[in-house]
């Protein structure tokens, strides 16, 4: 993926706070942590929508020729309702591998079984969208949110590789997975 928006704040995150450390500011390092952890969770989450959104209308508009149906798919379940393609307090993305059907889901979950890396970056793909609704849900102000700044950071490196592997799954061309059934 290269520099983007999550790796520069990041940076500007670690230059913070190492001025903070240099002038032994402990009590407003220990706040800027806490604060930061949750700013920075948000900017993950958000990164990841923008990428699963990119993803999923792209995979439309190259699967699906009538141009209403990709605009539709794009205003209406994109733009509104992502955060319902997810089910995040489970642990596994069933809810939204299986709005593709039944054979997309299955090859989904093989993956998973298969493939350590991508099973972790599920997981963490998961925790950061659940502890964004927590967030989000429960007052963002007070919210004690029980992650690190560094544990954040590490989720968001494991995560990074999921849009990649859901963009390289949806796209595989699989007449299992890719046909429309008679029976439908």
């Amino acid at each position: 993926m290269g520099s983007n928006s999550v790796e520069q704040l990041w940076d500007e995150i670690n230059n913070i706070r190492n001025i903070l450390m240099d002038k032994d500011e402990v009590s407003l390092l220990v706040f800027y942590e806490k604060t930061m952890a949750k700013v920075f969770l948000f900017s993950c989450a958000s990164f990841f929508e923008a990428e699963m959104k990119k993803i999923l209308e792209e995979y439309v508009k190259n699967y699906i020729s009538d141009k209403k149906i990709a605009e539709l798919v794009k205003n209406k379940i994109l733009s509104r309702d992502y955060h319902t393609l997810f089910n995040w307090n489970a642990a596994n993305i069933n809810n939204f591998t299986g709005l593709f059907g039944a054979d997309f889901k299955k090859r989904v979950e093989t993956e998973i079984e298969n493939n350590a890396n991508f099973k972790e970056s599920t997981n963490a793909f998961l925790d950061i969208g659940k502890e964004r609704n927590q967030s989000a849900h429960n007052d963002f102000a007070s919210y004690n949110l029980p992650k690190t700044i560094e544990e954040v950071h590490t989720l968001y490196e494991k995560a990074k590789e999921f849009p990649i592997k859901m963009k390289e799954l949806l796209t595989e061309r699989n007449d299992e997975t890719n046909e429309i059934s008679s029976n439908s």
